[in-house]
């Protein structure tokens, strides 16, 4: 695998995707949020009502082992125990970044997806010294690349589970933490 998938979108859910404003700082001053945080709820009950979204991305948002650092508590649990259940949770504004995952997979830059399943497909070596090419390949891409360490690390650690390769997702997300700012 050297590549993501996307969800594949259909007519009417791609008019909706094409119709929302998905910058949240300008969302906020908009007059008209609201119908746009509804259309991210359509999306979303679409996509779901197709099963479209794959199962690894759904329980990103869905199993707590899934939210290190969550206290036991899925990212869906989160919101509820904040007062949002149900159809709002699709309607709040903090919903959209994990529709745009459950869209899109890693938010990555495509040739870093690339290198890291290479080094995974290439299994050179023990696993201790693939463990340790995989979080200096990390490490490397978040310098590189300027990329922030704390939303790299959810990134990578996402990665590591659509890949298949769950057992690798804390220490990557430990490489990407690990990488100093500036």
């Amino acid at each position: 695998m050297d590549e993501i998938k996307t969800v594949k979108m259909n007519a009417e859910e791609q008019a909706l995707f094409d119709g929302i404003c998905w910058d949240l700082d300008k969302l906020a001053r908009m007059d008209d949020a609201s119908d746009h945080l509804e259309k991210v709820a359509q999306l979303a009950e679409s996509l779901f009502t197709r099963d479209a979204i794959p199962e690894v991305r759904l329980a990103y948002f869905t199993d707590p082992r899934m939210n290190v650092g969550g206290y036991g508590k899925s990212r869906q649990q989160v919101f509820e125990d904040n007062g949002t259940s149900g159809r709002d949770i699709l309607c709040h504004a903090d919903f959209m970044d994990y529709l745009r995952y459950f869209i899109y997979g890693p938010d990555l830059p495509p040739d870093t997806i690339r290198g890291f399943c290479k080094i995974i497909e290439d299994d050179v070596g023990t696993s201790g010294m693939v463990l340790n090419q995989i979080t200096a390949y990390v490490r490397k891409e978040v310098r590189s690349k300027g990329l922030n360490p704390a939303d790299a690390a959810n990134e990578f650690f996402k990665l590591a589970h659509e890949i298949g390769k769950p057992t690798l997702a804390q220490s990557v997300r430990s490489a990407a933490k690990s990488v100093r700012k500036g």
